[in-house]
C-alpha cells in the first residue's frame, strides 16, 4: 500500500531530509482528490449521487495518496456527491495508514497527513493517533504567520522534487 518508512527515507530527494529528518521527523503523505468525468445519467437519485459541485459534473472521485519517496497510492472511486472529507472516510484511508504505520517493522512512526484546504481532517487525523497539516483558510489568513505557513504548504505539497520550504514555516 505505501513504501516503508526505511524505502521513503532511502529513495527520497535527499534535500527532503533537512526538511523531515530521516530518523526523528515525521512519515509525510500528502493526499489530493481529483475528478473522472462521468455521463450525465437520466435517474435523478443517480445524478443527485454522481453530481459534483466543485467540478460543476457528474463524476467519480479519485484519490491519490504521495510519499516524499513519489510512490503513489489510488485511494479507491466514490461517488461525485462526497465532498474531500467523505471521501477520506469511505476509503478508510486513515485506519489503512495507521495499520499499515504499526505494521512497518523499519518504524513505527505515524504519518503526517498534509492535505489541501478542502479538507477538515485535524480532528479525524488526531483520533486515527496520525498527525495532520493543511493550509489555513483563505477567510482565516488574519496574520502574517498564517499567510507564511499556508504558503509553506502549499510549496510542500506542490515540490515533490525537492523542498525549497525550511522547517521552521512548517512548524515541525
Amino acid at each position: 500500500m505505501y513504501a516503508s518508512h526505511a524505502e521513503d527515507v532511502k529513495f527520497r530527494n535527499k534535500s527532503w531530509n533537512s526538511h523531515f529528518d530521516p530518523v526523528s521527523g515525521p512519515r509525510p503523505v500528502m493526499h489530493d482528490t481529483t475528478n473522472i468525468e462521468m455521463p450525465q445519467p437520466s435517474s435523478g437519485d443517480m445524478n443527485r449521487a454522481l453530481h459534483n459541485q466543485y467540478y460543476g459534473m457528474c463524476c467519480a472521485k479519485a484519490g491519490v495518496a504521495v510519499q516524499l519517496c513519489n510512490w503513489i497510492f489510488g485511494l479507491p472511486l466514490v461517488t461525485g456527491h462526497c465532498d474531500d472529507d467523505q471521501q477520506i472516510r469511505f476509503t478508510k484511508i486513515l485506519e489503512l495508514q495507521k495499520l499499515f504505520a504499526e505494521n512497518d517493522t523499519s518504524s513505527l512512526k505515524a504519518f503526517l497527513n498534509i492535505f489541501d484546504k478542502g479538507y477538515h481532517m485535524l480532528l479525524e487525523s488526531k483520533r486515527h493517533g496520525q498527525r495532520c497539516m493543511q493550509p489555513d483558510k483563505v477567510d482565516n489568513l488574519s496574520s502574517g504567520e498564517n499567510v507564511l505557513r499556508t504558503a509553506c504548504i502549499a510549496v510542500t505539497r506542490s515540490e515533490m522534487k525537492g523542498p525549497s520550504t525550511d522547517q521552521r514555516c512548517l512548524g515541525l
